[in-house]
């Protein structure tokens, strides 16, 4: 196609191995070298090894082409992935010979055929090619050939030519034996860039009409180095040059033409111009978004230094949220009703509109005997956390006992409501204070602090019975009396308490008629599994309770 453009007789840069362009190098002449020096002695094998593209077979064609017409007899395989004795037939039928029998027959058929070459001053050379792909069993049984031999010299020649892998084949411990007899060797490597630019000169000089330059200097300089000493890339390259500047009808052909098949041939990586656009595409959007971002915060400066405004914001997510999310209410204890004496008795947790953000349950005074004081009142326990403070006031109740007794009959209870209307019933709910000041001292830790889910509420427990020493007292008896400090000892619960603990830190034991006396005394515990950190709980005493009742009390917790 381009010969007759640049003057060519023909196309200098096949990739076929075509003895007409052998270039003799340093390396090509010494493994040359090698396979003449073997087969002329009868030195047995020859091993030539060589990179892909290094020109192993055109070494190995010339020598075929430069030695037809000295009495050689030559085999040539060039597929010998096959077993031994496929490649004993092969060798048989280039010879000429019989391929029929076992492998032991045609082995001593070829032994008769090598005698026969022997006394008529023939040589039988073998040459295996690619033998890097033979099977281990095919090249181990390759030394049965190398025994036929007289007393001075092998009948057979054998030349192994193919890549490194080779060398790791013929390393392998199986193989010890047919590597020793391996006599000479030979390894072929790139080029140097001098051998290179000889190589493509030596090739052009084959076929040149003319002494005009074909190549620059520049575009031979990068040829050299993208092929990296490779000959058959040095083809490639050179064929692909030669036709791109055809179409671009450019002599000599310029560099920019080497480079454009350099990435059509090794693929295309980003050029420098390409990689200076990629920065700059990416420093541009560094800087929008880093515009961007301060525009943003210039914008929102002034909001995000007002304090009041930050308190506003809160105040109205909190309404929002208290919106959105219904309080739970916490049923109270079922009871019998009290006459309006003891309403003081009792306390109720009434739900807050930001019950899941604060709940702040104040506490009442503890009801009092009959013409005494009311006590004052004690303060809440100190917040749990920033975003959810629950304070619980003691609710302390009369009728400190041993043991619950029995329900007595309708008419003793009538008799004692109406002797006593202190002990009828528990006391009635009480108002609770508003906790709208904490909601709003509390809104900026609720904004980065939500609170947990409120806890599941428990069911109520049935109504406790009063303990029989009450039930005596309302008979006519004497009633102890709850508040005094020595029929009474208030605890504050504490993290990690629980009602048994107490009842065992104060009694020194627990038991069911103990939580029955608790609850009695304490009707603020509807669970006696549920107790709240920062609840007073009033432990009476057992001096009171009927002998009786001490023993059975004593004797259910042993």
């Amino acid at each position: 196609m381009y010969c007759a453009y640049y003057r060519l007789s023909d196309e200098p840069f096949r990739v076929t191995p075509d003895p007409e362009f052998l270039f003799l190098a340093d390396q090509y002449k010494e493994a040359l070298a090698a396979i003449v020096y073997g087969i002329a002695r009868r030195k047995g094998f020859v091993c030539i090894t060589g990179e892909v593209g290094t020109g192993k077979t055109t070494i190995l064609r010339s020598y075929l082409k430069s030695v037809e017409d000295q009495g050689l007899t030559f085999i040539y395989v060039f597929n010998p992935k096959v077993s031994f004795a496929v490649l004993m037939r092969t060798v048989l039928r280039d010879l000429g010979q019989s391929t029929e029998g076992d492998v032991p027959e045609m082995v001593e058929r070829l032994h008769e055929h090598l005698i026969a070459c022997y006394r008529a001053n023939g040589t039988v050379v073998l040459f295996v090619d690619e033998a890097q792909n033979m099977p281990l069993e095919t090249i181990e049984n390759l030394r049965m050939l190398s025994n036929l031999e007289t007393s001075t010299e092998k009948l057979i020649q054998i030349v192994l030519v193919g890549q490194p892998e080779l060398d790791e084949l013929l390393a392998r411990p199986q193989l010890r034996q047919l590597r020793s007899r391996i006599v000479v060797r030979a390894r072929l490597g790139p080029l140097t860039k001098a051998d290179s630019l000889a190589y493509i000169r030596h090739r052009l000089n084959r076929v040149a009409l003319d002494d005009r330059p074909i190549f620059s200097e520049g575009a031979l300089a990068l040829i050299v180095k993208q092929a990296a000493g490779i000959p058959r890339l040095i083809n490639i390259l050179c064929d692909a040059a030669l036709i791109t500047a055809f179409g671009y009808r450019l002599r000599p052909i310029p560099t920019k033409v080497v480079r454009e098949v350099s990435r059509d041939t090794f693929g295309r990586p980003p050029s420098r111009l390409h990689r200076w656009a990629i920065a700059a595409v990416v420093l541009l959007a560094l800087l929008g978004g880093g515009l961007g971002l301060w525009k943003s915060r210039s914008a929102g400066h002034s909001a995000a230094n007002d304090p009041i405004a930050d308190l506003i914001i809160a105040t109205e997510r909190m309404g929002a949220a208290m919106d959105k999310t219904p309080s739970p209410t916490k049923p109270a204890p079922k009871a019998s009703p009290r006459p309006a004496a003891a309403a003081s008795d009792r306390m109720e947790e009434l739900a807050d509109p930001a019950a899941d953000l604060v709940r702040v349950v104040s506490p009442l005074p503890k009801p009092a005997a009959p013409d005494a004081a009311p006590p004052a009142v004690q303060p809440p326990a100190p917040p749990a956390s920033p975003a959810s403070v629950a304070v619980m006031a003691p609710a302390p109740t009369a009728a400190p006992s041993a043991a619950p007794a029995p329900v007595p009959p309708a008419s003793t209870a009538l008799a004692a409501t109406a002797s006593n209307p202190a002990v009828a019933a528990p006391p009635a709910p009480a108002p609770t204070v508003s906790a709208a000041p904490a909601i709003v001292a509390a809104a900026p830790a609720v904004r980065h602090n939500p609170a947990p889910p409120p806890a599941p509420i428990a069911a109520p427990r049935p109504a406790v019975q009063p303990p029989a020493n009450v039930t005596a007292a309302a008979e006519g008896g004497a009633m102890p009396t709850p508040d005094s400090e020595e029929n009474r000892r208030s605890v504050v619960v504490k993290a990690g308490d629980t009602l048994s603990k107490l009842s065992h830190d104060v009694y020194g034991l627990a038991n069911s008629d103990l939580f029955g006396l608790l609850q009695h005394a304490n009707p603020a515990i509807t669970d006696i599994d549920r107790v709240y950190v920062g609840q007073v709980i009033a432990f009476p005493s057992l001096s009171d309770a009927r002998p009786g009742e001490q023993e059975a009390t004593l004797r259910k917790d042993q």
